[in-house]
């Protein structure tokens, strides 16, 4: 993500999330990197997304659920024989700052089900090929534009250590045109 953004030329600082909470991102863009399940500024953002992160009594696993229209659909981590996770997934979520009265900013949200998730959502979203293929898929739902809002989730295969192999697009959700 620094590397995107040094590339833009984008000024840019580092805050913790203890010393930043979520007044410190008034009125700027801002990327927070976290988990719902450890982050409140995560779970802040995400509460009212379409996707979110939380627990799972079926499975007794967190997952990535759907709120609202997409209630119902979930993406649960998939283990090996060990316990290993096998297969997690990311969630990239791009939203209005609604503290910013220009509608300029935004903040992303890169999160996911343990930390190759969270990398598989970071990757995701630097990619520019991932990026246009997004683009298209927004086209090919009717938006000509990049959306105000949306969601992405991403389907991480990862290593028996936990590290991130791959990752690939799995659905989004367009939350304001």
């Amino acid at each position: 993500v620094v590397e995107v953004l040094q590339v833009l030329h984008a000024q840019f600082r580092i805050l913790p999330e203890t010393t930043s909470p979520l007044t410190a991102l008034r009125q700027r863009s801002a990327v927070v990197l976290g988990s719902p399940w450890y982050s409140r500024s995560a779970s802040v953002l995400l509460e009212k997304a379409s996707w979110t992160t939380r627990w799972d009594e079926a499975t007794g696993q967190v997952g990535i659920f759907g709120q609202g229209p997409r209630e119902g659909k979930r993406f649960v981590p998939r283990r090996g024989p060990r316990g290993e996770y096998q297969e997690v997934f990311g969630l990239v979520t791009v939203l209005l700052n609604d503290t910013a009265s220009d509608g300029a900013h935004s903040i992303v949200v890169l999160s996911g089900l343990t930390s190759a998730g969270t990398h598989g959502a970071a990757a995701f979203f630097t990619s520019g090929s991932d990026l246009k293929n997004l683009e298209e898929r927004f086209r090919r739902d009717g938006v000509n534009r990049w959306p105000k809002s949306y969601q992405v989730v991403v389907r991480c295969r990862t290593s028996d250590d936990g590290q991130l192999l791959s990752y690939a697009y799995e659905a989004h959700d367009i939350l304001v045109k």
